[in-house]
């Protein structure tokens, strides 16, 4: 699905050997609005990855969009990277969790800005999955480095990154900077 990500259960029947999808097909059905005789195809990738295209009555494929965010940012949208890392001025991971819970499966750019500086900066979010299609890694990457360079971030700063959007469309952060020592 162009790199969309669902989780959903897969069960398979003791007696004919058919495979079943369980928990999370009603989700993804209810998004996606399918209907009997809409045709879908899978194509099994691994024990943990299946590629699916869909498409309507017509034949014509399905636009799939980006799947859901959250519509309301819960108080704790946010989280802490401290400039420590062989390659922090290149790229900044992000914890798995807060990238499932607010970012979804799909990588894309993102919008950062600082407290009290008009620029804002276009970071790209990248993800990457193990060849069994279990989620990996999270970080910011292209545009990371004009961030820290701007905002003259040195070793061991920290920088709080608050999700203030995060729709179909759009990532947008804020964030604040707490200088080492301080």
């Amino acid at each position: 699905m162009e790199g969309h990500s669902w989780q959903v259960a897969v069960v398979v029947d003791e007696k004919d050997g058919n495979l079943y999808f369980t928990d999370g097909v009603d989700e993804l059905i209810k998004y996606y609005k399918l209907k009997q005789k809409f045709c879908i195809i899978f194509s099994v990738i691994s024990t943990q990855l299946v590629e699916m295209l869909m498409f309507d009555k017509k034949g014509v494929e399905i636009d799939y969009g980006f799947p859901p965010l959250p519509k309301t940012l819960p108080t704790q949208s946010n989280f802490v990277s401290v400039m420590n890392t062989a390659d922090w001025k290149y790229k900044v991971n992000i914890s798995i969790e807060f990238a499932k819970t607010f970012l979804g499966l799909n990588g894309r750019f993102s919008h950062t800005s600082t407290c009290g500086v008009r620029k804002q900066f276009q970071v790209q979010y990248v993800t990457w999955f193990s060849q069994e299609g279990v989620f990996k890694k999270a970080r910011f990457e292209k545009g990371w480095r004009a961030f820290v360079q701007e905002n003259q971030l040195g070793k061991d700063d920290e920088v709080e990154f608050t999700l203030t959007v995060a729709d179909d469309y759009r990532i947008e952060f804020q964030t604040e900077i707490t200088r080492a020592g301080q």
